[in-house]
């Protein structure tokens, strides 16, 4: 959906349809649905390949009949937006997804030309939340030191200066110890209500 409003276009024609199958089906054959714009994810209860295609095919009965839609099964990985979604070793270790970010086949990955008549800090700052992204996205550490050294590469190639690219990339262990202070500030930190009471004098003149 190449256009500035596919995700608004999307949710008008997608959404009370998504809505209305986990209506009957979330806890019962899907464990989850998830959306957004035009790329989709399902979790189903079942392993049984009869249950998921019947699923499945319940769930296009919600949808325009005129609208194609690619469906993907797989047991143990899938991508969904810009992350690569796994069972694997790691989640045997760690009893979770392991998930790492994932570059599409034909990504032009259009950074802004290092010569080009923008602030410094412009370009400090494309290189900060990227890592940021890479971070969040990253089970482990490697995964996020992978997609970070591929990264410097494409910056180098645009012609970055070695230097300003290592002085802007953001440590792993400092970022999460950051949120992780970040979220104990938050939940020791105790709002009072302010109730203001207004009244209206009458006057006696």
């Amino acid at each position: 959906m190449g256009c500035n409003f596919s995700k608004e276009i999307s949710d008008l024609v997608l959404m009370y349809s998504g809505y209305q199958y986990s209506l009957i089906s979330i806890g019962k054959g899907v464990r989850l649905l998830k959306r957004y714009a035009d790329d989709g994810i399902l979790i189903f209860a079942s392993q049984d390949y009869n249950s998921i295609v019947k699923e499945i095919k319940k769930l296009m009965l919600f949808y325009p009949s005129n609208l194609i839609i690619n469906v993907k099964l797989n047991r143990v990985c899938c991508q969904y937006l810009d992350l690569s979604l796994s069972l694997d070793d790691v989640t045997a270790a760690r009893n979770r997804v392991h998930h790492r970010t994932f570059f599409k086949r034909f990504h032009k990955f259009a950074y802004l030309d290092p010569w080009s008549n923008h602030p410094k800090h412009v370009f400090a700052g494309l290189i900060r939340t990227e890592c940021i992204r890479y971070i969040r996205n990253s089970s482990l550490v490697s995964d996020y030191l992978h997609s970070l050294k591929l990264f410097r590469l494409r910056l180098l190639k645009l012609g970055y200066r070695s230097g300003f690219v290592k002085r802007n990339v953001v440590d792993y262990y400092y970022y999460q110890h950051r949120r992780k202070k970040l979220r104990q500030n938050l939940e020791n930190k105790v709002v009072y209500p302010v109730v203001v009471h207004s009244a209206f004098l009458s006057c006696t003149c």
